[in-house]
């Protein structure tokens, strides 16, 4: 909380955004440790193209068959399966997503305009694969696996 109100009355004193202090402040206490300053871009999230990217191991249901499989990914994609994953929890259960009903039609519409998923390993060979939009087939993979005792969602972090 003393941070935050420290990084507002910097941002009034000095006319910048809580955007632009808090990436100075990052930048200069990355040079105090002697290390090089993240860049914007970096600082949003992104990677250094020659770093290791964190990878995770996570349950995924696919397309082209429809199937449920346990791969390797990293870490935005693993957060694209799990919306995938609680859209399709959401869908199962009636619930609401974003203040409105998420009906199958809904479903679909969301999940076909997605980009293929980049699979690094696990069960499946490596490649991009598309996640399944089919509403009533991904209800019935989780049924089965509800029924089979096998778990509907799966997910580890790799070892580094």
């Amino acid at each position: 909380m003393a941070q935050r109100e420290s990084l507002r009355a910097e941002a009034g004193r000095t006319g910048r955004t809580l955007y632009e202090v808090r990436l100075e402040r990052g930048r200069a206490e990355a040079r105090a440790r002697g290390e090089e300053p993240p860049s914007a871009r970096e600082a949003l999230g992104h990677y250094r193209p020659n770093q290791a990217v964190p990878k995770a191991h996570i349950s995924a249901v696919l397309a082209n068959p429809e199937r449920s499989s346990y791969v390797e990914v990293d870490i935005p994609t693993a957060r694209r399966i799990g919306k995938h994953s609680e859209l399709a929890r959401l869908l199962a259960a009636g619930g609401d997503y974003r203040g409105r009903p998420i009906t199958p039609a809904r479903f679909q519409r969301l999940v076909s305009r997605w980009a293929p998923v980049e699979v690094l390993g696990g069960d499946e060979q490596s490649g991009h694969y598309r996640l399944l939009a089919d509403a009533d087939a991904v209800i019935a993979l989780l049924d089965v696996q509800r029924i089979s005792g096998t778990p509907a969602f799966r997910y580890a972090r790799a070892p580094r």
